[in-house]
This record gives C-alpha cells, structure tokens and sequence, in this order.
C-alpha cells in the first residue's frame, strides 16, 4: 500500500522524530492529514489515490473521461470532487496559514527514496523552526 510504503521512507528518513499519521489536532489545518512531523511541524499529504489525480488541479487538467463519467457515476462524481475543490482547499489551507506542507504523489513513490528525500530535502530549506 503506498501510504504503509511512504511511512517506512518517512520513519527511514526522520529517525528520532515523531511521525503522527493521520494527524488533525492543528487548527492551521482542518483535515486529517496522512503524516505529521512534529519536531518539524511538518505536514506530509500523499495523493496516492487515481482520485488526487497526477498533479494539482489547475483549472484546465481535469481529465475529460472524468468528466462524462460523472454525469452517471456517483464514484466518478466524488472523484472530480476531491480533485477539483477538496484537494485545492487543503492546499488553500496550507498556503494561507504558511505551513510547513509537502503533496506527494504515487509517482513520486515509484522513483524511491532518494527522490523522496529530495522532495522532502526541498521542503525542508523552507521549513520554519518550532
């Protein structure tokens, strides 16, 4: 499962740091997020679901099958809605309260943990001390 391989990178690459998954105890941050850092404040979303999509959403790339298969499936329907409002809010979030915040996609898993840990690297030179 993407989410169980993402934890042992993230447990590999922060030793002696706490690792909260699914945390929601930030108020910066209203929703449960997949992984939080605490000795970082950092906060890690993994879009490891096809409904998150490739990417961000940004107003043009929603995929057009999505679209046509909305009008009849409640699945579809749902999947359109994570990716074009729910997932957009949660960065909106993220952005507006200047978080320490991380999005990594499924993609991002497959190249392994060094690219992982450049993702995390690039986070980390922005990342604002406790």
């Amino acid at each position: 499962k993407p989410e169980e391989n993402l934890y042992s990178l993230l447990k590999e690459m922060y030793k002696g740091f706490t690792i909260e998954r699914q945390y929601n105890k930030d108020p910066r941050y209203p929703f449960y997020c997949d992984f939080y850092i605490k000795e970082l404040d950092f906060f890690i979303e993994l879009q490891g679901c096809w409904t998150h999509g490739k990417e961000p959403f940004d107003g043009n790339n929603l995929p057009e099958s999505w679209k046509s298969k909305a009008e009849t499936s409640k699945y579809y329907k749902n999947a359109v809605d994570v990716y074009t409002k729910k997932d957009p809010e949660k960065r909106s979030y993220a952005s507006r309260n200047d978080l320490n915040y991380l999005e990594i996609w499924n993609g991002d898993l497959d190249k392994g943990l060094d690219w992982v840990a450049s993702l995390s690297y690039l986070s980390m030179v922005r990342l604002k001390p406790l």
